[in-house]
C-alpha cells in the first residue's frame, strides 16, 4: 500500500503540474477568467492521469472502457470541487495560486480514495465472457 500512495504521488504530482502551468498558460495566452482556465486545465490533465494511474500506481488490467467511465465519473466530483475552489478564491480577491495549490491538495485526496476503492478494482463487468 504504501508504494502504491507513492506511485499515486508520483503520478498526481505530474498531473497537478500540468494543472498548474495549463492554468497559468490559458491564463496569459486567452481572455478566459480564472475558474473556466482551471476547468480546461483539470480537462487537459486527466488524459496524462488515467494513464498514469491505471498502468504505474495501480497496475490494472481491467477493461479500460469500465475504468476509463469510472474514472471520468470519480474526476467528475473532483472536477467540481476544484472549480468551487477556484471559484471561491477568485470570490475572495485572492492570488490564482492560492486557489490553485488548494486544488493540488484536495482533488488527490478524494481521487485517490476513489481510485482505490472504485475504479481500479475488477468488477463482473471486467471479466471477459468466452
Amino acid at each position: 500500500m504504501v508504494y502504491k500512495v507513492i506511485r499515486f504521488c508520483i503520478v498526481g504530482g505530474l498531473a497537478s503540474f500540468i494543472y498548474f502551468i495549463a492554468t497559468h498558460i490559458i491564463l496569459n495566452q486567452t481572455s478566459f477568467d480564472a475558474v473556466y482556465a482551471s476547468i480546461m486545465a483539470y480537462l487537459i490533465a486527466i488524459p496524462f492521469s488515467f494513464l498514469g494511474q491505471k498502468y504505474f500506481t495501480f497496475k490494472a488490467n481491467g477493461n479500460p472502457f469500465v475504468e476509463m467511465t469510472l474514472f471520468l465519473v470519480s474526476h467528475l466530483l473532483g472536477l467540481i470541487v476544484s472549480t468551487a475552489v477556484v471559484f471561491l478564491s477568485n470570490a475572495m480577491e485572492l492570488n490564482i495560486n492560492i486557489g490553485l495549490f488548494a486544488v493540488i491538495i484536495l482533488v488527490p485526496v478524494i481521487n485517490f480514495i476513489f481510485m482505490n476503492t472504485i475504479v481500479f478494482k475488477h468488477f463482473a463487468l471486467d471479466k471477459k465472457t468466452t
